[in-house]
Formats: structure tokens, C-alpha cells, sequence
């Protein structure tokens, strides 16, 4: 039985991060956001992982750690072939504090960390060039109908990383630790935060490119048209009242291998199913956890892909929430 629903004028605003923590986990964000229960993942370790050593979760923040302190030098003017002192600072201060080995192991590890950043910074380097100007952080003040009786919602915020061309075009740059793309295929539940604050730029009327930069692949959110936007930011608020109700039935891996089996002409209802039960629940022959073995919430709610697909609402549900985004995907694949 679902519970009764949490907005109302004395609910706080959402923000872009609880909304977005939405779309990455919705089974897992009911939990967190309504019931107040928090299960241990170690998500960031699995879809991080890297060929060192260390701990992957440790390596994952201290290459975070690395890449933000050259994107400050960088955003502050610092010519792009100094950035190799600032790296070197870096790695040199995690080693005094501990964070990385000394000696020859020390050393192959500090390659490690450092080995994406020649290329990743010379494509951020080249996206500064493309939007020279910043701009001052845009203030989000939305409020949206709700739907089947619900009330209406209001997301209260700060759209940062804003920058302009020279024609005036706006844009939002991010560079970002995570690869976006694993085996040529995107990683949605990376994209889709930054997807949710596409749409709500578009909602207080900026017309906005998005451009995601990271060490393994890149992304561009083209602007939208404002029906589309709409109808997207509508849709997606209307998954979060649901969402906080009752655990979702959709998962993010295991809906983008059905939407993408979908989309083919040669796919039947039942191939497209079988490739979000593979995503979802794995098979002898499939790489790394799956979808289900990475979330204690999804393992709990939908043990097995049958109780999520539901009566059809697993579909449903990637229609009306992914649907919007896997075709700004494709039509950035395409342009």
C-alpha cells in the first residue's frame, strides 16, 4: 500500500541533488528520503573500479581529489602546460598525509592516478576555449502542478558551472571524475543528475548546452525545445511523488538495455525484456555484479526482474522517466 504523499506548502523545496539522487536510485532514494533508512552499498567501489592497489573507493577520491585542484588552477587562468606542477603539488600532499605508499609502489601508483589527466585536461582546456565567459550562478525558484490530486511541488535551487560563447550562447560545463562511458555504452545513472539540471535550466527559461567532460568519454546535452522541456520536468516530478510513496519499480542499468533493445526495428517485446533481466539480474556469461547485486534497496524490494516488470509499470516508468533522456543521448550520438 503506498504511503500518503509528503508534499504540500509545509514540505522544504526539493533540490537538484535529492531530485537527481532520484532518477540515479529511485528504489534506493524511497528508503533514504522517505523512510530515513540507509543500507550499506559500496556503489561507488563497483562502478569505479580501477587497475590499482589501492582501495577503489580511495582511488576514485583521490583522483577526485587531483582532478579538482587542476580545474581550479585551470578555471583561475593557469596556462594548461603548468598544470603538471599543480598535479605534481597534489600527489605530493597526499603522499605526506598518508593517502598514498611511499617508495616504488608510491611511485606506480602516483602514474596511475595521474595517467588520464594529459588528455582529460586538454579537452577541458579546449571546452573553456569554446565558452570563454562564466557567468554568475542562475537562482531556480520552480513550482510544479501535481497530478492525480497531488499537490504541487517546489524546487528551490543554484544552477552553477554556467558559462557563454562568444555569440551569447549559455552552456554548463562540468568536468567530472566518473567515466560516462563503460564497454560504448553510457552510463545513465552518471548522466542523469546532470539531465535534471538540463531540464530545470530549460523550465526557468535558459535555453542551455550541457557539456559533460570525463576521463572515459563525453557528453553534450543539446538544448531543448520548450514543450519538451516541459513535458520531460512534469514527468519526472511526477515519478518523485510516486517515488516517495512506494519504491519505484525501475532501475536505471536495466531500463537503458531495454530502451536501447527497444529502439531496435529487429526486436521483439520478449528480446527487449530479456536484455533488463540480463542487466538485472545477471548470467553466466555477463561481466561484473549486476544491476541488483549492486543495491541492497533494489535486492530487497524486486529480488528478481519479474516483481519489478510488474504489470507492465517497469516500462511504463522507463517510458515517462528515461525515455526523455535516451533520446537526448541519441540525438547527440547522432549530431
Amino acid at each position: 500500500t503506498p504511503l500518503p504523499t509528503t508534499s504540500g506548502p509545509d514540505q522544504p523545496p526539493l533540490t537538484l541533488k535529492r531530485l537527481g539522487d532520484f532518477l540515479r536510485h529511485p528504489v534506493r532514494e524511497f528508503f533514504r528520503q522517505r523512510l530515513g533508512v540507509h543500507f550499506d552499498n559500496d556503489e561507488t567501489v563497483q562502478e569505479d573500479e580501477e587497475p590499482f592497489a589501492l582501495d577503489a573507493l580511495v582511488n576514485w577520491k583521490l583522483q577526485d581529489q587531483l582532478i579538482a585542484a587542476q580545474r581550479v588552477a585551470l578555471d583561475g587562468g593557469m596556462p594548461l602546460d603548468d598544470l603538471v606542477q599543480v598535479r605534481a603539488e597534489q600527489l605530493e600532499r597526499m603522499t605526506r598525509r598518508g593517502d598514498l605508499p611511499m617508495g616504488e609502489f608510491g611511485v606506480l601508483v602516483q602514474e596511475g592516478l595521474a595517467e588520464p589527466m594529459d588528455a582529460l585536461f586538454k579537452l577541458y582546456e579546449a571546452e573553456l576555449r569554446n565558452w570563454p565567459r562564466a557567468l554568475p550562478h542562475q537562482s531556480l525558484d520552480l513550482l510544479q502542478p501535481g497530478v492525480d490530486g497531488e499537490d504541487p511541488v517546489r524546487l528551490s535551487d543554484w544552477l552553477d558551472h554556467l558559462r557563454a560563447n562568444d555569440q551569447g550562447d549559455a552552456c554548463r560545463l562540468l568536468l567530472l571524475s566518473s567515466g560516462l562511458v563503460k564497454d560504448n555504452t553510457y552510463r545513465i545513472d552518471k548522466i542523469a543528475p546532470h539531465w535534471v539540471a538540463h531540464l530545470a535550466a530549460h523550465r526557468a527559461g535558459l535555453s542551455i548546452t550541457t557539456r559533460l567532460v570525463s576521463k572515459a568519454g563525453e557528453v553534450t546535452l543539446h538544448p531543448l525545445a520548450p514543450d519538451e522541456a516541459a513535458a520531460a520536468w512534469a514527468a519526472l516530478v511526477a515519478g518523485f511523488q510516486q517515488g516517495m510513496r512506494r519504491p519505484l519499480p525501475l532501475a536505471l542499468q536495466a531500463g537503458r538495455d531495454w530502451l536501447a533493445k527497444s529502439s531496435s526495428t529487429k526486436a521483439t517485446q520478449q528480446s527487449a525484456r530479456e536484455a533488463a533481466r540480463k542487466a538485472y539480474e545477471g548470467d553466466p556469461y555477463s561481466k561484473g555484479r549486476p544491476e541488483r547485486d549492486q543495491s541492497a534497496e533494489l535486492a530487497r524490494a524486486y529480488p528478481h526482474l519479474e516483481g519489478l516488470w510488474g504489470d507492465g509499470e517497469f516500462a511504463q516508468w522507463c517510458d515517462q522517466l528515461l525515455a526523455p533522456l535516451w533520446r537526448a543521448l541519441h540525438r547527440e550520438a547522432q549530431a
